[in-house]
């Protein structure tokens, strides 16, 4: 009989849309079940989005992006990589608090890859989480290292994309 206290680490990549969104729906179960939730976003910043006010109205759902740094702070790489690196650390403080059932690392993949986290570190984390938390990481390229790590894996592939219609990001779809 399989261990039910086993949490997983599950991996949406690729570079068609839905990575989140995927995250978001096993959230949406999680909550169902009484599970407490946290999405830790890294790179993208998207401000109130409709999963942010969601989050609002339903209790167990939290969501941490580190705040914008001062356009004094440099380039946009720069406060890029300031924001993922605060984004990891509370991360980090999260995954061994084991106040979470499930733990969403929103564009953390994308962070690896611009190179504002080491890969090493991440490989780690996955490695000491707490044995019934369920993790997961999304984002585009994600690395072959985190992939061997991972228990599910997707990729989304991109097949065609309503902004090559001409059709803008709307409300409820994309944010």
């Amino acid at each position: 009989m399989p261990d039910k206290a086993h949490g997983i680490i599950a991996v949406y990549s690729g570079n068609g849309k839905g990575k989140t969104t995927a995250a978001l729906g096993c959230a949406l179960r999680a909550l169902g079940h009484d599970m407490k939730v946290l999405v830790v976003e890294f790179v993208k910043h998207i401000g109130r989005s409709g999963e942010h006010k969601i989050a609002e109205k339903i209790g167990n759902f939290s969501f941490y992006a580190p705040p914008d740094p001062s356009v004094a702070l440099g380039s946009p790489q720069d406060r890029e990589d300031l924001r993922a690196k605060q984004a990891w650390e509370f991360a980090k403080e999260k995954i061994h608090s084991r106040e979470f059932d499930m733990i969403i690392l929103d564009a953390i993949n994308n962070a690896i890859d611009a190179g504002h986290l080491e890969i090493s570190d991440v490989i780690n984390l996955m490695r000491a989480k707490p044995r019934a938390l369920h993790l997961f990481l999304t984002g585009k390229n994600a690395k072959p290292e985190v992939i061997d790590h991972a228990d599910l894996v997707t990729d989304m592939q991109a097949v065609r994309h309503h902004n090559q219609r001409g059709i803008k990001a709307q409300r409820g779809i994309e944010f």
